[in-house]
């Protein structure tokens, strides 16, 4: 029977849409306990890493529910998730981000659906690319494994170390045909694997036509299944969120990506897939500035 843990991070407050959606759904046998984690930005990765373990060592759930504390939802959000059968599915959510500076210390926003492709630019770096944002002519015909650098923890032992460093460099897997199969339509009982932008303007309606696979997408509201948390602690331990970094370039700094990122990462790199209903609805607490247009 199927158990899920609903897990958080917060600061001393939430959301007037996060404690309305959380009056309003059914607790019932499905969602017995709620866990959360208070935290600032800077804890975040630690915050999440201590949710995960908490819910693979002390609960017998089956799977884990990441709802940001700033985010609206339906009653049968989670059930709606659980419905899929499926290792990693999210609801179709958004974030805001900063456009320009609009002179006035503020700075003009634009919401963006939460889901990533892979998409490799004309000097081969491929990095993760909002889907709304991604041009046809981006797409390349041939797939160039990406290499994130995970930062492992050193060992002691200097033979140990070496091998380490051989490894701190990971391939993505051949077999998730991310970029080479970015159009290909897959007709199954799961998934449309049409990841063009048109993946924004899906209708409603709960069904195959309206999941889709992805390459990233974020925690605000999304379910993850025990095995899928397994896999990734038995190939890199308890380090889910820990935030990993493309791999650097000429004489540029490394650049890290987001805690959620670095999990759907690490969850491609076991072969577990990502999905997205566009579907299920939600909404995203934020601040912006509005000024005349």
């Amino acid at each position: 029977m199927s158990k899920i843990q609903v897990a958080y991070v917060r600061t001393e407050y939430v959301g007037h849409n996060f404690h309305h959606s959380m009056m309003a759904m059914d607790n019932t046998d499905l969602m017995p306990n709620h866990i959360s984690a208070r935290s600032t930005s800077m804890g975040l990765v630690d915050a999440r890493n201590r949710l995960t373990e908490y819910f693979l060592d002390e609960t017998d759930a089956t799977h884990i529910w990441w709802i940001d504390s700033d985010m609206g939802f339906a009653p049968d959000t989670p059930q709606r998730l659980l419905k899929h059968e499926l290792d990693v599915v999210g609801a179709r959510t958004y974030g805001n981000g900063t456009v320009i500076h609009d002179g006035l210390g503020g700075y003009v926003t634009k919401p963006y659906l939460v889901a990533y492709d892979l998409v490799q630019q004309d000097d081969g770096f491929i990095h993760y690319t909002a889907v709304e944002d991604i041009d046809d002519s981006e797409y390349k015909s041939s797939l160039v494994p990406i290499s994130l650098n995970t930062n492992p923890a050193k060992s002691s032992d200097p033979e140990e170390e070496e091998e380490e460093e051989e490894e701190e460099e990971l391939v993505l897997p051949n077999k998730t045909d991310i970029i080479t199969e970015i159009h290909r339509n897959v007709d199954d009982e799961h998934t449309n694997l049409n990841l063009s932008p048109n993946l924004i303007n899906e209708g409603e309606h709960s069904g195959a036509n309206n999941l889709y696979q992805v390459a990233a997408t974020g925690t605000g509201c999304l379910l993850i299944s025990r095995h899928a948390m397994l896999e990734v602690r038995d190939e890199y331990g308890d380090c889910w969120f820990d935030q990993v970094s493309y791999p650097k370039r000429g004489s540029k700094k490394p650049m890290r990506i987001s805690e959620d990122m670095s999990l759907c990462y690490r969850l491609t790199t076991v072969g577990i897939p990502i999905y997205v209903d566009m579907s299920i609805r939600t909404n995203h607490l934020k601040n912006v500035w509005v000024s005349h247009g």
